[in-house]
């Protein structure tokens, strides 16, 4: 298609001047964006990183400035500093504790179920928090947006969201579901495409010569070779026994994943139709395949696409290596039946050439790219539910049964799905762009009043490479030099991945406002991938205020008490520091600076019973600050809390600020009368003995026998890395003993306790310490008596010793607890 210069500029342009001036866009009025001023714009943008593969005029056709941009929007930043709320510390008054109630998980709503996209979450779920951490008409960034769930939410809620993803193709699908458009002419315009597209070609369609009923599906069975007799067979009818087929020529048994697929002369996989499936008087139906089809077969074969399509080459990766080896696919082409290639072709160049506003060819071609992916030879049919389930997730698997859908109905399903769904916001300023969070060099600094994130999950899925189909059809591909996922063939280990999430939440920690949160939605079951969220979370500035796990099925969330395994959704919540502690700190580097530390982080979380109110996970944060930023740790656990004791107020395990007191007083008195509390049921798990501690010295606050004591406490063990000491020990180095029940102990128990305790710790970490320096690798050992010897060798600065720990323990050791990892990090980066 070629391109005309003015068209983008023109249509904003003559739109505007369709409106009355009560309906004009002061913003767009103020760009004046003519045609040479978009692409003069758009050329500042390209040294920004993350700028997407592509022609120019691809890129501007995909665009629809100033609100979207298929690269690095440059009308951010003019927004901001005209509508932007700006920070001002003298006067900021933002006040708000860490969201810890229930959320709705539903996949219900109308937006989010029209175009399918990886790992989306719920607008319902986000709009709980965005209600929660912020105000109306307050700046919402998402920078690793996807198919722009932040941005619904947001903007149901009267707030200005910022999306911003790496995908070109993500980018598209945030415009459009955040864009309200006349759906009556929408309605109007899809009619006319879909009637011309189909009088052309349904009849490739019919389940017979004469009879012009409209098939849903056609099934395609993979045609395999038999390595034992080399006959071929339709996998279709082959005789499935479990995990293995029989061979209907030799009655020979082969286990499905050493199945081989013929290849044609082109080195491509066959697969030939076996059935028709249709309605016919609301009843699903079933036809064999007829002479009518492979009639449709034969014309298909010999056919020319009359329409542009991609043809171009499939990109070398950890998922498109899969098709090219196991069926010998070349192109995008290859994952289409000819058939829907050429009805999918001329539907978009149907939208491409009618003479429409841009932001409905648009819109168009989202409904037509919505459920593409089972459009493709990717659709797996099920013969045992009699259906089509879509791709295997995540991956670009080709089954060897497939379902090719007909893209009329397909289409017309969306149609009507966009047309049922709720566009009707509250805002309508949203602003989307492409680039990498890396470099948010379009945003300015302290600008942003609240970030939701859902970030890429490490290995679990490599974004660029499935959004290549897509993309091929849109023109504009991503740059993936900044993506971050861990990936083989794009070189990126867990150390790249952790780099690339940390200069992109430097980059939130720079824009987002002092004193504001930052939530970040995660799941990944390995523990190192979580390791690098929180790690790159807390270098980049943030400090982590709660970290709940999200039971999506029962939309309820409960307090982690420390990070093992991590099997659920993690929500964590973070805040900026506030500009004045932020500066102070750093200039005295941290000295006499722990109270103030502690009373602001107490200030940050809620009046209730907490786990991070805990004097151990209080002193987490506190290593953690002063470590990551490199200054020295003056106080032992001991000195910590004897700190905790003159300057702030225990309740039930707890610590408060002083104008905090009464309101938790109030609180938990309420919840006592409303419902029996005990906040012991509200630690997730002991997974390690801090957790047990933390556990005990609240299930503890009333005196408990032994047996009472164990009854509740091994249901609550989950499998751990940790050599604990069994429970009568942890009870005797920890708690007291009075009338046959253990209960807290006082102030002078307590320091007792330590002591017998510290001495069993530092023996047991010597003997660790000797094991490191034998040479041998250590993969279990008693964390706390490590942690205990670390922080020893650390006050010495003894780095060699803490380098000789770290080259021998065992990875996921180090990984499981913060203060363990923060303590060999810091070695591990000196030089010798």
């Amino acid at each position: 298609m070629e391109f005309e210069s003015k068209s983008i500029g023109v249509i904003i342009m003559e739109n505007q001047n369709k409106l009355s001036e009560k309906e004009k866009d002061e913003f767009v009025e103020e760009l004046n964006l003519t045609p040479e001023k978009i692409k003069e714009d758009m050329e500042k943008m390209k040294g920004v990183e993350g700028f997407p593969i592509g022609d120019d005029e691809d890129i501007l056709e995909l665009s629809n400035p100033p609100y979207y941009t298929a690269y690095p929007n440059p009308y951010i930043k003019k927004f901001i500093e005209k509508y932007g709320k700006p920070y001002n510390a003298e006067t900021d008054d933002y006040k708000c504790e860490p969201f810890l109630g229930n959320e709705s998980h539903g996949r219900t709503d109308s937006v989010y179920n029209i175009h399918f996209y990886h790992t989306k979450v719920p607008p319902q779920a986000i709009s709980t928090y965005i209600k929660h951490y912020s105000e109306k008409d307050d700046l919402i960034l998402d920078f690793f947006a996807g198919s722009g769930m932040t941005g619904v939410a947001a903007l149901r809620h009267n707030r200005v969201p910022i999306c911003i993803d790496l995908s070109p193709f993500a980018t598209f699908i945030q415009t459009n579901n955040l864009k309200e458009i006349n759906l009556n002419k929408f309605k109007e315009f899809s009619n006319v495409i879909y009637d011309k597209v189909y009088a052309e070609y349904s009849y490739l369609y019919q389940i017979s010569e004469n009879d012009t009923t409209q098939r849903n599906f056609t099934v395609w069975s993979e045609v395999q070779i038999c390595k034992f007799c080399n006959k071929d067979y339709l996998f279709y009818k082959a005789n499935v026994v479990g995990k293995e087929i029989e061979c209907p020529h030799c009655n020979i048994r082969i286990k499905i994943n050493q199945l081989k697929c013929k290849i044609d002369s082109e080195g491509k996989g066959i697969f030939e139709p076996v059935e028709i499936h249709y309605i016919e008087k609301n009843k699903r139906e079933v036809l064999d395949i007829n002479n009518y089809e492979e009639k449709i077969k034969k014309e298909i074969k010999n056919l020319t696409i009359p329409f542009w399509h991609p043809i171009n080459k499939i990109i070398s990766g950890f998922n498109t290596q899969q098709p090219m080896r196991s069926h010998g696919f070349k192109t995008v082409s290859d994952f289409f039946t000819k058939r829907n290639l050429l009805v999918i072709a001329a539907f978009f160049h149907k939208i491409r050439t009618y003479d429409i506003e841009e932001e409905y060819k648009h819109k168009l071609i989202y409904a037509l790219t919505a459920s593409m992916m089972r459009l493709t030879v990717l659709n797996r049919y099920m013969p045992s539910h009699n259906r089509h389930v879509g791709p295997l997730s995540g991956t670009l698997y080709v089954p060897k049964l497939y379902a090719e859908i007909n893209p009329f109905k397909n289409f017309k399903e969306k149609i009507d799905s966009i047309l049922k769904a709720d566009f009707d916001y509250k805002a309508n300023k949203y602003f989307v762009s492409t680039q990498s969070a890396t470099k948010l060099s379009n945003i300015q600094d302290n600008s942003i009043d609240y970030i939701f994130v859902d970030p890429p999950f490490g290995d679990n899925l490599m974004y660029s490479e499935l959004n290549f189909l897509w993309e091929s059809w849109i023109k504009v591909f991503t740059n993936n030099e900044k993506e971050a996922i861990v990936n083989k063939v794009q070189n990126k280990t867990e150390q790249e991945y952790y780099d690339l999430m940390l200069y992109s939440l430097q980059e939130g920690y720079r824009v987002i406002k002092p004193n504001r949160w930052i939530t970040l939605e995660f799941h990944n079951s390995r523990a190192s991938i979580w390791r690098i969220i929180q790690e790159s979370l807390v270098k980049a500035g943030f400090i982590i205020g709660q970290v709940l796990t999200l039971d999506k099925q029962k939309g309820t969330t409960k307090q982690l008490s420390y990070a093992g395994s991590v099997k659920n959704d993690l929500v964590i919540n973070a805040y900026k520091p506030s500009e004045e502690f932020r500066n102070v700190f750093l200039k005295k580097a941290g000295l006499n600076m722990e109270r103030e530390f502690i009373l602001m982080h107490l200030d940050k979380l809620p009046i209730e019973p907490n786990v991070e109110r805990t004097q151990q996970m209080l002193y987490s944060k506190l290593l953690a600050q002063y470590i990551q930023n490199g200054f020295e740790v003056r106080m032992d656990a001991s000195e910590f809390y004897g700190l905790l004791k003159n300057n702030f107020i225990e309740r039930d395990g707890f610590w408060f600020n002083s104008n905090q007191i009464s309101e938790y007083e109030k609180r938990i008195k309420l919840s006592k009368t409303i419902k029996k509390f005990d906040i012991s049921q509200t630690i997730l798990w002991i997974n390690d003995e801090k957790s047990a501690i933390i556990w005990l010295a609240n299930f503890l606050r009333t005196p408990k026998t032994y047996s009472e004591i164990q009854q509740e406490y091994f249901p609550k063990i989950s499998q751990t890395d940790d050599t604990m000491p069994d429970l009568k020990q942890i009870l005797e180095e920890n708690f007291v003993t009075e009338d046959g029940k253990y209960r807290l102990p006082s102030i002078n128990e307590k320091k007792e306790r330590e002591d017998v305790r510290n001495k069993r710790l530092i023996k047991e970490f010597n003997e660790i310490l000797q094991e490191a320096k034998s040479g041998k690798k250590i993969k279990e050992v008693r964390k706390e008596a490590l942690l205990y010897g670390l922080m020893e060798l650390y006050n010495k600065r003894d780095v060699d010793q803490i380098k000789i720990l770290g080259s021998k323990l065992d990875k996921k050791i180090i990984e499981s607890d913060d203060e363990i990892y923060a303590i060999i990090d810091w070695a591990m980066t000196k030089e010798d």
